[in-house]
């Protein structure tokens, strides 16, 4: 349950509480303990992560980011002025359709080649040109910058920015 705390310097701190029942071994009601969470840190990231995104969209580049496990991979995030490049967020997002879907056929392996051996090999980053083909049918240059980094032995986070080139291609 949420709601607002008023401190003694009379400021509303937003917070969230949690009640547990504690019984005995017949079940009988000993006590309740509470678990008072101040929200104001998660409001603030909340409010940050609002202004991060609503830069990214006025930007010329997509933010992707997609966690590595093994021979799988999640999609974590991808901004929604990806649809600029002709790539349809709602169905990555749910992964109805992949990242590597919208690589050129031409670059795909090689495109993910380079992901899974600069995991392995932890490179932190690189930065690869290739084209993609948008659901409009349309072929782009892109310039994407890669940033790897290890969660385990076994997982690693990549993080793409990816800039159309493509009038500078032309």
């Amino acid at each position: 349950v949420g709601f607002n705390l008023v401190t003694e310097a009379l400021e509303l701190v937003p917070v969230t509480i949690s009640v547990h029942a504690v019984k005995d071994d017949y079940g009988r009601g000993e006590g309740l303990e509470f678990v008072i969470r101040d929200m104001r840190v998660s409001k603030n990231r909340e409010a940050q992560n609002i202004y991060l995104a609503r830069a990214v969209e006025k930007m010329n580049m997509i933010v992707m980011v997609e966690t590595f496990k093994g021979d799988k991979r999640k999609l974590d995030y991808i901004s929604s002025n990806a649809k600029n490049l002709g790539l349809n967020v709602e169905l990555l997002m749910k992964e109805y359709k992949l990242a590597e879907d919208y690589i050129h056929p031409e670059d795909r392996e090689d495109v993910v080649d380079r992901i899974y051996s600069a995991i392995d090999n932890k490179v932190t980053g690189y930065t690869q040109k290739y084209r993609i083909v948008g659901d409009d049918g349309k072929c782009r240059y892109v310039s994407n910058k890669i940033t790897v980094s290890s969660i385990s032995d076994e997982e690693a986070r990549v993080e793409f920015l990816i800039t159309d080139i493509t009038e500078h291609v032309k």
